[in-house]
């Protein structure tokens, strides 16, 4: 696209040009497939095992804990919208699991576009900041108090 820095570009509207996802969403999505293609696993392969075990010794250590792959999952389906509790019986039928992805990603892609819009627009200014007497438009609460005074 021969962007330059000093076009000072946003990253949404350089993914809107380029008619793709942001990583974030790519990374979901793929890890959402994989979780599908463990679903139609047997039960004796590794990765489906791996998926569903936890273990059955051991302490977790004092303080924040890093997320394993099952709640940053768990995570990701509540963020696509999708049903926790069916979500495996979803994932069984694979039409409707890569459409569901599908339309997810689409509604990703709407979302970075209305960011995109709001930030050519820039932010709507609130009725509060605006100046009852003369109209002008002040950038926020504590300057419309200072320009009142």
């Amino acid at each position: 696209l021969d962007i330059k820095w000093v076009e000072h570009r946003t990253n949404a509207s350089v993914l809107i040009d380029t008619n793709t996802t942001s990583i974030e969403v790519m990374i979901i999505q793929h890890q959402l497939q994989w979780t599908g293609h463990c679903m139609h696993m047997p039960d004796v392969h590794l990765p489906k095992q791996l998926l569903y075990s936890q273990l059955s010794q051991g302490q977790r250590t004092r303080g924040g804990q890093r997320k394993c792959f099952k709640y940053t999952l768990k995570a990701n389906i509540k963020k696509c919208g999708i049903d926790i509790i069916n979500w495996e019986k979803l994932a069984q039928d694979r039409v409707t699991w890569e459409n569901c992805l599908a339309l997810e990603a689409k509604k990703w892609q709407k979302c970075e576009e209305m960011k995109q819009d709001q930030e050519i627009c820039g932010p709507t200014l609130q009725l509060a900041t605006i100046c009852s007497i003369c109209q002008r438009a002040c950038g926020s609460r504590i300057g419309l108090f200072s320009h009142q005074r």
